[in-house]
């Protein structure tokens, strides 16, 4: 029976013992969270002001998560609160804390170097504040973080080497900031990423893909508005399977397009408008069953647009203007039935437009001007366009008359004709076009004997009532 007594004694002290531990420990983390809130200078909402108290249980806090098995603080989750302030150097003594995000606030002022004490830390979200200073040398010390947001922040100096030691992280996102220098090759030992998003930076140099390789994992890759250079690899996807996002918008690249870009399957969006590519558009990219983006606007692209596009089944936004292709637009772009963007402008493209274009019944915009463009315009047009909002086929070859049909695409916001060979009678009709916001048929060849036509042409503009800009300047056109 002592035996007994004193098992159960020794136990309960244990018991005892731990839940002394326990309120410790949760004291030291509402110690913490108190000593955050105090560096609080706008709660706009009064978020904190009355929930965050004494009186409360801290894991009933408005943000506050609490693990079940050690009943400490596991979550600080303040997003989309309008606080205002600095980030308080006590977030550090929340050793159990896994995820914090304190995104879409008012926060400035530079992140504290405390916070390198967060070991257990996964998620670490501060996007869309104002804290500045540099990427912090302390995220080397978080070594099991996983996804680390830092976008739209004032981030400035270079990506730091010790970054690249956190080999756990899966997602970088640190678009919208100052960020300078070139990527490191360290990231070769970031094996499990699959998010890596620098977009609207500072950066430069070559994009390390030889290092870049090695994360075979990557999912998508954002590098746009940017000044990098060099070109693209031959066996790009090859050697990224799961490839899906690759933007380079906006930078410095150069070279021809590889033909691989066509073995990408995964891939759902390719963006390297902006750039100084060379060459032919590679036909296999009509391979990528799930393309949905492809925007190759202003570079330096020649040839033929390849017929393959055709086989794209899921496109919503093609681009290919601002180049120098010639030929003919290919029929096969009318098989593309999710096409909402078509921008083919500013080429040296001829022959007559496929009719079929005109039968994308999901099409918000056509742009085809400053090309070599002829023939009529197909009498049905206007018929199968009840979302087309911008039609721009300025400054071709086009003759014949305008069929009243176009008059049917009745969300036409932005229609311009103009500086072609456009003869007849303009129609009447227009007054149907009851978002009609602009206007453009100047410079074309159409009658003048009828004063009752006319008349009634511009008595029918009166029914559109957004319209502001019947144009005479050539120097503007609608895009």
């Amino acid at each position: 029976m002592g035996n007994i007594l004193c098992i159960y004694l020794f136990l309960h002290y244990c018991f005892m013992a731990t839940l002394a531990v326990t309120a410790k420990n949760l004291t030291t983390d509402q110690s913490a969270l108190l000593q955050f809130k105090s560096h609080i200078t706008s709660d706009p909402h009064s978020v904190l002001a009355y929930n965050w108290s004494i009186s409360n249980p801290i894991c009933n806090w408005v943000g506050i998560s609490c693990g079940a098995r050690h009943e400490r603080v596991t979550a600080l989750n303040l997003p989309f609160m309008e606080l205002g302030g600095t980030i308080s150097p006590y977030l550090g003594n929340l050793s159990f804390l896994v995820k914090l995000d304190l995104s879409y606030n008012n926060f400035h002022g530079h992140l504290p170097n405390e916070l390198g004490q967060l070991r257990r830390l996964r998620v670490f979200s501060i996007s869309n504040n104002t804290i500045s200073g540099g990427i912090p040398g302390f995220i080397g010390l978080l070594s099991k973080l996983q996804i680390l947001k830092l976008e739209f922040n004032d981030f400035s100096g270079t990506i730091p080497d010790v970054l690249f030691n956190v080999t756990t992280l899966e997602a970088l996102w640190s678009h919208n900031n100052n960020i300078q220098g070139s990527i490191s090759p360290e990231i070769v030992k970031l094996t499990r990423l699959k998010i890596f998003y620098m977009a609207s930076n500072l950066l430069s140099g070559s994009i390390p893909w030889s290092s870049i390789y090695n994360c075979s994992l990557l999912q998508v890759f954002r590098l746009g508005d940017n000044s990098l250079s060099g070109s693209l690899p031959d066996g790009l996807c090859n050697r990224l399977p799961k490839l899906e996002w690759l933007t380079l918008t906006y930078n410095g690249l150069s070279g021809q397009l590889p033909r691989s870009l066509g073995n990408c399957s995964e891939a759902v969006v390719y963006s390297f408008s902006e750039n100084k590519f060379t060459g032919l558009i590679p036909q296999n990219i009509g391979n990528l069953s799930k393309l949905t983006w492809l925007t190759l606007n202003s570079n330096n692209l020649e040839g033929e647009i390849p017929e393959e596009i055709g086989n794209l089944q899921n496109l919503q936004h093609l681009y290919l203007g601002f180049n120098s292709l010639t030929g003919v637009i290919p029929e096969e772009i009318g098989n593309l039935q999710n096409l909402q963007h078509l921008f083919l402008g500013f080429n040296s493209l001829s022959g007559v437009i496929p009719a079929s274009i005109f039968n994308i019944s999901t099409i918000i915009r056509i742009n085809l001007a400053r090309n070599n463009l002829s023939g009529y315009l197909p009498s049905t047009i206007g018929r199968r366009l009840p979302n087309l909002e911008i039609l721009a086929i300025w400054s071709n070859e086009l003759t014949g008359t305008i069929p009243t049909s176009i008059t049917n695409a009745s969300r036409l916001v932005k229609l311009d004709l103009s500086i072609n060979s456009f003869s007849g009678l303009v129609p009447n009709t227009f007054g149907n076009l009851k978002f009609l916001e602009w206007l453009s048929l100047d410079s074309n060849n159409f009658a003048t004997e009828s004063p009752t036509a006319e008349w009634s042409f511009l008595s029918s503009l009166t029914n559109c009532r957004k319209l502001k800009t019947q144009l005479q300047d050539q120097g503007q056109h609608s895009y």
